[in-house]
């Protein structure tokens, strides 16, 4: 039987970037719920789950755990201002010679493309809907089936496998550390792209299946995947 490679894409700094949208709606969330102005100045964003990070600022302004209900009127209110605030982003863009790199695995049969990305699964489609990218996905592990991205990763390997009916060889695309830690935690390959907020030094560090400074030559990306 012939070979199906999975290829599983992180979102963020990745395939687009939300010029800071994210960020401002969760922002907006958490005044509405804590009071708390500017809760996530400082945080780092690259590579968490939408969990963690809500999570990470409970326990940092109110010193307890979020309750279950505070975490669910949090993530309603969040999606609400994520969609505002993505069709708003003057600085929304799609990735230098993703839109190529997608059509043209999308072209082979022996690809499956999928999401893998610590966004929650509403927020993953909100991201990508406004670039058109969305189509090119058919099933992913999201930041709402687990705040751990390994166990995120394994599930969207999971789900390319049942999508393509057989076994796959996935290789995780992202652009961050923890694409890389959940890949090889999973035993699973993995392609690091500099185009999101950490360094081509540090990706290349890690010694990456695949190491890209950013996809604008989408022939040569195919041409190596």
């Amino acid at each position: 039987m012939k070979k199906i490679f999975a290829f599983l894409f992180d979102i963020d700094g990745t395939l687009v970037d939300c010029g800071g949208a994210g960020r401002r709606a969760m922002t907006r969330a958490f005044y509405d719920v804590y009071g708390v102005p500017d809760a996530f100045r400082g945080d780092t964003f690259t590579g968490r789950t939408d969990i963690e990070i809500f999570k990470r600022g409970v326990q940092r302004h109110l010193k307890r755990e979020a309750t279950r209900e505070e975490q669910g009127i949090f993530f309603d209110l969040y999606l609400e201002y994520l969609e505002e605030e993505v069709h708003n982003a003057q600085r929304y863009r799609v990735m230098p010679g993703v839109e190529d790199v997608l059509k043209g695995l999308s072209q082979r049969p022996d690809c499956v493309l999928g999401l893998c990305t610590g966004n929650v699964e509403r927020g993953a489609h909100i991201k990508l809907r406004r670039s058109n990218l969305l189509g090119f996905f058919r099933f992913g592990g999201f930041g709402s089936d687990s705040e751990d991205r390994t166990v995120l990763t394994r599930l969207a390997m999971e789900r390319a496998r049942r999508w393509a009916g057989c076994d796959v060889e996935p290789i995780v695309i992202g652009d961050s550390l923890h694409d890389f830690f959940a890949a090889k935690e999973n035993g699973f390959k993995v392609a690091l792209v500099a185009t999101g907020y950490t360094s081509g030094s540090a990706l290349k560090a890690l010694k990456p299946d695949f190491f890209f400074r950013s996809f604008s030559d989408s022939e040569m990306a195919i041409a190596r995947l």
